[in-house]
């Protein structure tokens, strides 16, 4: 039986700008950790880079999001987690389509410092938004984020616009 690895692509698209791709690939070498202290932007092109990537990049204040990583539960903010530093962050870009509502609560929730909020699609309109907004966590997003930049590519219905206006606060 064969085994597979994920090999990564680090493009520089600027001096401090790494967009992170990967390929599978048969093992011939190890990975080694690296520490990318001038990069400032990080962009996620693929589901792999979140469980294998091994590079860590300490000063990153922004991050692009390209695809959706379907999980439930935190595993995903926590492999976020292993590539940057979520409270470093200031700007966050999330380019997938019908990202849920439920996984940008949970990101909000770890990134304190997040100045700017760009996304093309959040799905709200398969939850339940009374209960969310009754939640601990939306309660505490809403008075502790500091949001004060939000460009949202799509059109929503009167309680999703209500639900942001009362997470969004400082808008």
């Amino acid at each position: 039986m064969i085994n597979f690895t994920f090999i990564f692509y680090l493009f520089i698209l600027r001096r401090n700008e790494y967009r992170l791709f990967s390929e599978i690939y048969e093992p011939s070498c190890n990975s080694e950790i690296l520490n990318l202290d001038s990069v400032v932007h990080v962009d996620i092109c693929s589901r792999q880079c979140t469980s294998n990537h091994a590079n860590y990049f300490t000063n990153a204040a922004e991050l692009t999001i390209r695809h959706y990583f379907n999980a439930r539960d935190s595993s995903v903010i926590m492999a976020f987690d292993r590539i940057i530093c979520l409270k470093r962050l200031v700007k966050l870009i999330i380019e997938c389509y019908n990202f849920p509502f439920e996984q940008l609560i949970k990101l909000l929730s770890f990134t304190p410092n997040l100045k700017s909020l760009k996304f093309g699609s959040i799905s709200c309109d398969t939850i339940d938004l009374i209960i969310i907004q009754q939640s601990d966590t939306f309660r505490c997003i809403s008075k502790m984020n500091r949001i004060t930049f939000l460009d949202v590519r799509q059109n929503w219905n009167l309680e999703c616009m209500r639900m942001m206006n009362c997470l969004f606060p400082q808008l």
